[in-house]
């Protein structure tokens, strides 16, 4: 078997047994940073979580470069939305032939827009990372959207629920 198919095999065994757990958990991370980053509209901390010459793949095709892909997110906090909440979950990782790391997940975004609506955005990220002094850091961004469910607005306010008052920690 040539070292092609000997590492297309260990792939394809890591994608069925769920991915290298210690790659997993470190992509796992980076992941929360981006939609942490990308719910506070922190143009910085993207910078930092991706490489100069970054691909970024969305159903409008593929755009290269830092710029473009900070520009997706530029739009975004510059957009009427009200603020959002991005989850991301099921990440399994597992090594590319090339060296770099593929990340598989899932994600759930929920859109606060202005007036009587909120989006949940349900989809799949398929993301490549290449470690860089010690880091992970997206190489090529890839989005795919698969749902888009439109529900009544939200409030702050609980419902059913007495708050703790701030600094009291729950019983």
């Amino acid at each position: 078997m040539s070292s092609a198919q000997s590492s297309s095999a260990q792939s394809s065994s890591a994608q069925s047994s769920g991915g290298d757990p210690g790659l997993s958990a470190r992509a796992a991370q980076v992941l929360y940073a981006y939609a942490r980053a990308v719910d506070e509209g922190d143009i910085e901390a993207l910078r930092e979580l991706a490489l100069p010459d970054v691909l970024l793949t969305r159903s409008g095709g593929t755009e290269r470069g830092i710029e473009a892909f900070l520009g997706l997110y530029r739009a975004f906090a510059a957009s009427p939305v009200l603020g959002s909440k991005h989850a991301v979950t099921n990440v399994q990782a597992f090594p590319e032939p090339d060296g770099d790391i593929r990340a598989l997940s899932y994600f759930q975004a929920a859109m606060f827009d202005p007036g009587a609506q909120t989006r949940l955005v349900i989809g799949q990220y398929s993301d490549s990372m290449r470690e860089v002094d010690g880091q992970l850091r997206f190489i090529h961004k890839r989005i795919t959207v698969e749902h888009v469910v439109t529900i009544a607005s939200g409030t702050a306010e609980y419902a059913g629920v007495t708050p703790l008052p701030t600094g009291q920690a729950a019983g």
